[in-house]
């Protein structure tokens, strides 16, 4: 995973996520983004399981959100915490 700022042409890998990232699912109803900016969140479909991962913006460092059990994750439209 990665973060990529069109504004100031950066670019930066994103720290703690899951080794295996490639999402079997609709990767574009997998994201969201909070309401300050400052924090995404984005869903991983694996074959090995499913996760949610909240991403800091500013440090572009992943920490596990929550693991889904028993399904897929097929959107996040919105996240509270």
């Amino acid at each position: 995973m990665a973060l990529a700022n069109v504004n100031t042409k950066t670019f930066t890998w994103i720290t703690g996520g899951q080794p295996e990232i490639t999402s079997t699912s609709a990767a574009y109803n997998n994201n969201t983004l909070s309401e300050d900016g400052k924090t995404g969140f984005i869903g991983l479909n694996t074959a090995t399981g499913s996760w949610m991962y909240k991403i800091d913006i500013a440090t572009a460092k992943a920490s596990l959100g929550l693991t889904v059990e028993g399904g897929k994750i097929t959107a996040i439209t919105k996240v509270e915490y």
